[in-house]
């Protein structure tokens, strides 16, 4: 699978659990299959709830866009990618690398360490191991370098160690499964109560590989995810990339109906 296909995934995994964010959703009626409903002359876009605001069904949020941003810094300064990304960062606010010009969905801590960046501060030591730090893996995963800058990278927004801790076991896993190494590990289901959606890195990754481990489709996999509620959008861009190296795919109608799907591949071509 390669970059864009990757980033397609993440996308459209995002994108499927964004509207069910928190309960958001107010119940059926989004299919899962498609970001477009039937419509009497052509097909039909709903408007759902994001965290941040109302957004088309079908756009990603800032799970993938901190994807695009590490590809993007990765690209323009490989040996030196870090001050590249703490410009996207800052860019970020005023909407670039996003669906609509319009940011949504962004984490308390990502939010505070830009407001450092901007005043040219970096942020501070914290125990906070957000969603954040697996965005950033994934991303030096898809562009294919870059792992020696991988803790700097996840430092400037969550500069812990758990967070380089979890960012780095993501990137493993997912290196090892394209590698033909090891497959997705599969996790003690033991642990399952004490792992809340709540937005954590390492309770995320663990929900995504959970959703991997216990479906078996792609779109089973959402489901799963959606209907247990939480940091659908996070957990469920993990599982997409999860997917991306455990060989499956999207529904094609999916991958084709995202919002802005040339932003996607702009970034990752």
């Amino acid at each position: 699978m390669n970059r864009l296909d990757i980033v397609k995934i993440v996308a459209v995994a995002d994108a499927l659990g964004a509207p069910y964010e928190l309960g958001l959703h107010p119940g059926p009626g989004l299919p899962s299959n498609s970001f477009t409903l039937d419509g009497p002359n052509s097909p039909v876009r709903p408007t759902v709830r994001i965290l941040g605001g109302e957004a088309p069904y079908g756009t990603w949020t800032d799970d993938t866009q901190i994807v695009l941003m590490v590809l993007d810094a990765l690209r323009r300064a490989p040996s030196h990618p870090v001050a590249a990304y703490r410009e996207n960062l800052i860019a970020w606010e005023r909407g670039a690398f996003t669906p609509t010009g319009v940011r949504l969905d962004v984490g308390i801590q990502t939010s505070s360490a830009i407001a450092d960046l901007k005043h040219g501060v970096d942020p501070a030591p914290t125990n906070s191991s957000g969603n954040a730090c697996l965005m950033v893996a994934i991303g030096v995963f898809a562009r294919g370098n870059g792992a020696e800058h991988l803790e700097s990278l996840v430092r400037s927004t969550h500069h812990s160690d758990k967070a380089v801790h979890d960012a780095g076991r993501m990137l493993e896993i997912l290196d090892n499964a394209r590698d033909g190494i090891q497959a997705v590990p599969k996790v003690d289901v033991s642990l399952l109560p004490a792992m809340e959606p709540t937005g954590f890195s390492e309770s995320t990754l663990y929900l995504a590989q959970y959703a991997l481990q216990t479906s078996t489709s792609f779109l089973h996999g959402m489901d799963a995810i959606n209907a247990a509620g939480g940091d659908t959008d996070s957990i469920g861009a993990v599982y997409g990339a999860l997917c991306a190296v455990s060989g499956r795919e999207a529904p094609r109608e999916l991958v084709k109906s995202l919002v802005a799907g040339p932003v996607l591949e702009q970034y990752a071509q």
